[in-house]
């Protein structure tokens, strides 16, 4: 079974200026503890697992050429993961 874990935005907010800011780029490019921890436990029992942590996802769009084209976030990660192939799909929240 192949899972993909897919870590919430949390700092930047899908916001270019906020992304420009050194505190909140280095707060938001800490490690999804809680979905990290559930992969370990999912590695544990012979699962592959792979962790897509959109705060990551998102400064790598801001450099890429997609943000040059076409300012649009939402379309760059559903292309993205449109290109992927898994059993199960789980996202984290933040409420």
């Amino acid at each position: 079974m192949k899972v993909c874990l897919v870590s919430s935005p949390t700092a930047a907010e899908f916001d270019a200026r906020l992304a420009d800011s050194e505190a909140v780029r280095q707060i938001s490019e800490q490690a999804p503890i809680g979905i990290l921890t559930l992969a370990a436990i999912l590695g544990q029992h012979g699962i592959t697992v792979e962790v897509v942590d959109l705060n990551r996802t998102y400064y790598r769009y801001l450099r890429s050429a997609a943000y040059r084209r076409r300012p649009d976030f939402c379309s760059y990660v559903a292309r993205e993961f449109a290109s992927r192939s898994f059993d199960l799909w789980g996202f984290s929240t933040i409420c």
